[in-house]
């Protein structure tokens, strides 16, 4: 039988990306929006199958990692969210991240994310070249984004 600490974290990985970048080595799907859905039940099935192994202890840690997660609508990561506190429960001050490519960071989306509960950003961002140009001002936008869109820890009511 499989023994769980009582502190659990969960990594989300989500292999879906706008594009493939020269520099990435994972394993990516590009293009495949028809699968956002099938995908997600598909976690969702596996973070349930885990229910008769989870310890009496909620999540302090949910990762959504990839390739670009931030590429899933709100719903599909409040759904995984929301599945998660119904197999192991997500502690108040838990940390949930959210990964994102600064070329495809939209307010919009860390409004709904912060709203389902994710509170912290992280940003891919491979060069950046000098001031001013192209390049940087998507990540600046970015960076100033989820000041303004998750200015307060979000806190997710869990069930235990």
């Amino acid at each position: 039988m499989i023994r769980l600490s009582q502190a659990v974290g969960l990594y989300v990985h989500i292999p879906f990306c706008p594009q493939r970048c020269p520099y990435c080595s994972f394993t990516i799907l590009t293009g495949h929006t028809a699968l956002y859905d099938r995908y997600v039940e598909a976690v969702c099935t596996e973070i349930l199958s885990w229910q008769g192994l989870a310890p009496k202890g909620p999540c302090q840690t949910v990762f959504f990692g990839g390739g670009t997660p931030s590429i899933l609508e709100p719903a599909q990561i409040q759904r995984i969210l929301d599945t998660t506190v119904a197999t192991f429960g997500i502690a108040a001050n838990a940390e949930i991240t959210i990964e994102a490519n600064p070329t495809t960071a939209e307010a919009q989306k860390f409004t709904a994310f912060h709203a389902s509960g994710v509170n912290r950003l992280s940003l891919w961002c491979a060069v950046v070249q000098r001031r001013g140009s192209q390049n940087a001002r998507p990540l600046a936008t970015a960076l100033q984004m989820p000041r303004r869109r998750m200015p307060q820890p979000a806190r997710r009511d869990s069930p235990m």
